[in-house]
C-alpha cells in the first residue's frame, strides 16, 4: 500500500466545525496528516493526525534554511504559494512516503483509499479537479523530480518573496507543466470528460465535490450550474446540485449522487452562507461524531430536519445572491483574459 502523508501549515484558530473534520481524518487510518500549526492542540486527536506547534516566524526560517534565500511569511494565506513546494522544504518528514499532499480544513473527508485507484497512484500528481490544480486536497509523487517541478514556473522565487497570493498551487504549478497537449487541454477549463495528463504522468481529474446550492436560486439571471469557477456546467452530468451531504463511519454521501464521495470541500458555505448563522452546530461534538448531515444550513445530525432560518438570516442570503451574481461577471471577464494571456505564452 503507497504511503500517503499531507503537510498542512495552518496559522489562526480552529474553526467551529474542527472536530468533525478530525473525525473524518480518523477513519482513513492509513492515511497521515501533520499539522503545523500556532493553534492548541485539540483534545484526543485521531492516532493518524499529528500536530507539531510552530508559528510563521518559525516556518519563515525553516524555509529559508531549505531555499538558501531570506524569507519572511508576513499573513497565513500566503502559505499556499509555497504548496508546490512542501517536498523540499518539509522533506525532514516525508521519509519513507509515496506521496505527500497539501489540503484546506473546510473539507470532509469520506473513504480516500477507496477513491484512490491504481491507475491514479501510477501518477506524479493527482488533481481533484480537472481544469486547475486542487489546492484544497492535491497528491504529489515523493521523488526529486516531481519535488523540484515547482522550478518549471519561471518567476517562482519572485512570488514566494512577494507579500501578494499569486494561487501558485492551483493556478502557476498546473500551466508550468508546458507537455503539448495536455497544457491545451488545462487552458480550455473544460470540467467534465476523461482525466487529463495521464500519458505525462499527472492524473487531473474531476471529482465533484465542491457543491455551491444557491447556484440553482430563482434570482440568478443565469442557471450556474457548478460551483468553484461559477461557470455553467453540469453537476456530474446533472442538474441539481446536492445541498445536503451526510457522513457516517467514514462513508460520505449526498441527496444527489447514489455512489460515495471521496469527501466534500465545504468552501463556499464556510465563506458565505455559515457566516450569517448565528448557530452553525447543531448538537454537540460528540453527538455529531455518530453520523452528521452538512448543508448551507450548518451541521446537524443525520435524522435531523432542515432548520427554518428566521426571515432576517433569510433576506442575507438572497442579498448575498445578488452580489454573487456581479461578482460572477467580474469573474468571467478575468479569467477570459487570463486564458489569453496564457494561449499566448510560449
Amino acid at each position: 500500500m503507497k504511503t500517503i502523508r499531507f503537510l498542512m501549515p495552518y496559522m489562526g484558530r480552529w474553526p467551529e466545525w474542527f472536530e468533525l473534520y478530525l473525525e473524518t481524518c480518523r477513519w482513513n487510518p492509513t492515511v497521515e496528516w501533520l499539522f503545523f500549526t500556532d493553534c492548541p492542540v485539540p483534545d484526543d486527536p485521531p492516532p493518524n493526525v499529528i500536530f507539531h506547534p510552530t508559528d510563521l516566524q518559525a516556518l519563515s526560517e525553516r524555509f529559508s534554511a531549505r531555499l538558501g534565500f531570506d524569507v519572511r511569511i508576513k499573513h497565513p494565506y500566503k502559505l499556499c504559494d509555497f504548496r508546490p513546494l512542501f517536498g523540499l522544504l518539509f522533506s525532514d518528514y516525508l521519509t519513507e512516503t509515496d506521496y505527500w499532499g497539501h489540503g484546506d480544513i473546510d473539507v470532509f473527508y469520506g473513504n480516500l483509499r477507496g477513491y484512490l485507484s491504481e491507475e491514479m497512484l501510477r501518477c506524479n500528481i493527482i488533481s481533484m479537479h480537472r481544469k486547475h490544480l486542487s489546492g484544497h486536497l492535491a497528491l504529489y509523487r515523493n521523488s526529486p523530480e516531481v519535488n523540484e517541478l515547482y522550478r518549471n514556473i519561471e518567476d517562482w522565487k519572485e512570488v514566494i518573496l512577494s507579500d501578494r497570493n499569486f494561487r501558485m498551487d492551483e493556478e502557476k504549478l498546473p500551466a508550468s507543466l508546458k507537455f503539448g497537449h495536455f497544457r491545451d487541454h488545462l487552458l480550455t477549463r473544460q470540467w467534465s470528460g476523461p482525466p487529463v495528463g495521464l500519458e505525462h504522468g499527472f492524473y487531473f481529474h474531476e471529482s465533484w465535490n465542491t457543491p455551491r446550492d444557491h447556484l440553482n436560486n430563482p434570482l440568478s439571471l443565469r442557471r450556474w450550474r457548478w460551483g468553484t469557477p461559477l461557470e455553467n456546467r453540469l453537476w456530474n452530468g446533472q442538474a441539481r446540485i446536492p445541498d445536503v451531504w451526510f457522513w457516517k463511519e467514514g462513508r460520505l454521501t449526498n441527496n444527489v449522487d447514489p455512489e460515495e464521495r471521496p469527501y466534500l470541500h465545504a468552501k463556499t458555505w464556510a465563506r458565505e452562507d455559515w457566516r450569517v448563522l448565528k448557530k452553525l452546530l447543531r448538537a454537540d461534538a460528540a453527538t455529531l461524531r455518530a453520523g452528521f448531515q452538512v448543508s448551507r444550513y450548518g451541521i446537524s445530525p443525520l435524522e435531523a430536519s432542515q432548520p427554518l432560518l428566521p426571515l432576517t438570516q433569510r433576506a442575507q442570503f438572497q442579498l448575498r445572491y445578488l452580489r454573487l451574481r456581479a461578482a460572477t461577471r467580474m469573474q468571467a471577464v478575468t479569467r477570459k483574459w487570463k486564458r489569453r494571456e496564457l494561449s499566448a505564452s510560449p
